[in-house]
């Protein structure tokens, strides 16, 4: 690996990166190719935006932006955080600002002194309904924002691969995040995840820095960052733990004498971190006694669950607790809903109580694009040989011990899964391992082109299914099922066609009548944009089926979302023998029944 390229700094910015990296084949720099990589860092960027911009407008909101962006605006608008705890407020309450710009008709008062434990589906519900008119200028509005995280997830991936090995490493690296389906699908979302990934990389970044420097400004900087990524996504904690021990065990050179002065400089980032998280709570709960909390899950409710506090009657419950109260209460009703699920799990065409621990590896090899796949494991494999070589620097290894880390993390928690977006915050790492294998410094001519191949062919094919990034399955997926076989909910279907699906309808009814029916899935309806719809008809269950009524079931046109025509209650199975017609989007499928169908509908079905 080229060690000349430690000395850039990430402050530097991209034009930075661009200018000081030199040229790694005879070690002379040109300045005009450093503008024109800052040109085409540039042209990625403005591009990528676009492509967010464009999916924001046009997808229709999800099940959990619903809630998100609604509880984002009560935290705006009376500085509660009692709703929507499972998950920490910042990036939420920022994709809210824009809301202040409009005319919001909601209760809060109907809710506010509820005992619910998640009253934010309740209230997204009723925020949605009395704000229906606006429905699509609002969402984009809060997701324009959360366009914003995407990029710069982005510049401190780029700015990551530029430090650790060249310019080629750093534009590939960028190419893979901005061009990566899970990226664009959800980063045209408001959720948690895209914005904890983004923040998750900014504080490797920052951690680079403070390992190169280990002074003030730079603890202050990380410590700042791991705050707000903290505050965002609490699936990065152990990531960003697993940073500092690395620097505590592994001091740099300049400070070989003074590990009494990494220690306190890691617990001033520790405590600023600390600072900033409850910051963010506006300090609401903080310091409250260990014994006073009311806990839910049994990990932490003990034998008393589903209410109760393991901890009340021992030597701790007089401890003061340094964090939030509505932080501490998220983490409890987390793990509440993986200790006793309130849903089933989905995985391969099968339904159960419980999750797979190979959920999101799975997940990984039908939702990447096939060249990003080839990237990402002739990354690993080649930072595992420098490794053996002992040629691999500490960050590199960290890079790939924090993206196995997340895997590691959410595979445990299986109690269920039906988010593979869980994983996003390993992108970040997951974009700088593939992009290393374009290094000059650490691959060969002939390997480097075999991989320039592979990541045209995975933004190709992630291009090709653009703009239903969220329910993108790869070629792999398409050749064994098709993708509602391997995955559901936000996987695959999480509402976002229902814009589309009203407007077909619209058109539909236009041609052939009133014989069209529709079903979408998630709380975003059809009715809420206008359009009055009458509902697929449906079998009562698996176990009991009973013979259409040529008065409820006719010949026409039948569209219905993949998440209810894979459901595990089987009411709609009955088309699955069917061959579709067409889609809308790429979640709802659509199916012409005609006389004949029905008639041969009604000799299968059993009394």
């Amino acid at each position: 690996m080229n060690r000349s390229t430690d000395s850039v700094s990430g402050a530097e910015g991209i034009r930075g990166a661009a200018t000081v990296l030199p040229d790694s084949r005879d070690g002379h720099h040109e300045p005009w190719l450093g503008q024109w990589f800052a040109c085409i860092v540039f042209v990625v960027l403005m591009l990528h935006l676009g492509l967010l911009l464009y999916g924001s407008w046009i997808h229709s909101p999800n099940d959990l932006e619903v809630n998100v962006i609604p509880a984002g605006y009560v935290h705006l608008r009376y500085g509660r955080f009692d709703i929507a705890q499972v998950n920490p407020p910042f990036s939420r309450t920022l994709c809210a600002l824009p809301l202040l710009g409009f005319e919001i008709d909601e209760d809060w008062e109907s809710f506010r002194n509820r005992a619910d434990l998640r009253i934010e589906y309740e209230y997204g519900y009723d925020f949605l309904r009395r704000n229906a008119a606006r429905l699509q200028v609002m969402f984009f509005a809060s997701r324009s924002v959360a366009a914003l995280f995407s990029l710069l997830g982005a510049v401190s991936i780029l700015l990551i691969a530029c430090r650790l090995y060249d310019r080629n490493a750093g534009l590939a690296s960028l190419l893979v995040w901005c061009f990566c389906p899970m990226i664009l699908g959800h980063g045209a979302t408001a959720n948690h995840d895209m914005p904890g990934a983004a923040l998750l990389a900014a504080t490797f970044l920052a951690f680079l820095e403070f390992r190169e420097h280990a002074g003030c400004l730079q603890a202050i900087l990380l410590g700042l960052a791991s705050g707000l990524t903290i505050l965002t996504r609490t699936t990065c904690v152990p990531v960003i733990g697993l940073l500092l021990l690395a620097f505590l065990l592994t001091p740099c050179r300049a400070h070989q004498a003074f590990r009494w002065l990494h220690r306190g400089l890691v617990a001033a980032i520790v405590a600023m971190a600390v600072i900033v998280l409850n910051g963010g709570y506006g300090f609401s709960g903080t310091w409250n006694r260990l014994g006073d909390y009311e806990f839910f899950s049994f990990a932490l409710a003990g034998q008393h669950a589903p209410r109760g506090n393991r901890f009340r009657e021992t030597a701790l419950t007089g401890l003061p607790v340094p964090l939030p109260r509505d932080f501490v209460q998220g983490l409890d009703l987390q793990q509440k809903d993986f200790e006793a699920p309130p849903f089933d799990s989905y995985l391969l065409g099968q339904w159960s109580r419980r999750g797979w621990w190979y959920y999101y590896l799975v997940g990984w090899a039908v939702k990447t694009p096939i060249g990003f796949q080839g990237l990402t494991i002739g990354g690993i494999v080649a930072l595992a040989r420098r490794w053996w070589r002992g040629k691999a620097a500490l960050p590199e290894l960290l890079v790939l011990l924090g993206a196995g880390m997340i895997f590691a993390m959410v595979s445990i928690q299986y109690g269920f899964t039906i988010h593979y977006r869980y994983v996003l915050p390993a992108w970040p790492f997951l974009a700088v391992l593939s992009g290393s294998v374009l290094s000059m410094g650490t691959m060969s001519r002939r390997s480097r082109s075999a991989f320039a191949l592979l990541l045209i062919v995975g933004i190709t094919e992630s291009l090709s299914a653009y703009p239903n990034q969220i329910a993108f399955f790869n070629g792999w997926a398409s050749r064994l099922g098709g993708g509602p076989y391997f995955l559901l909910h936000s996987s695959c279907d999480w509402g976002q066609d229902v814009y589309k699906a009203a407007d077909w309808y619209r058109e539909a009814k236009e041609k052939t009548g009133d014989r069209v029916y529709l079903l979408t899935y998630g709380v975003v309806t059809p009715h809420m944009l206008g359009v009055s719809t009458v509902p697929v008809p449906s079998r009562a269950s698996k176990s009991y089926h009973r013979r259409f009524d040529e008065a409820e079931t006719r010949p026409g046109k039948y569209a219905i979302s993949v998440a209810h025509l894979f459901a595990n209650h089987g009411r709609y199975a009955y088309l699955m023998g069917m061959k579709p017609v067409g889609d809308i989007g790429t979640t709802i499928r659509v199916y012409e029944l005609s006389s004949s169908d029905i008639a041969r509908l009604q000799l299968n079905d059993v009394d």
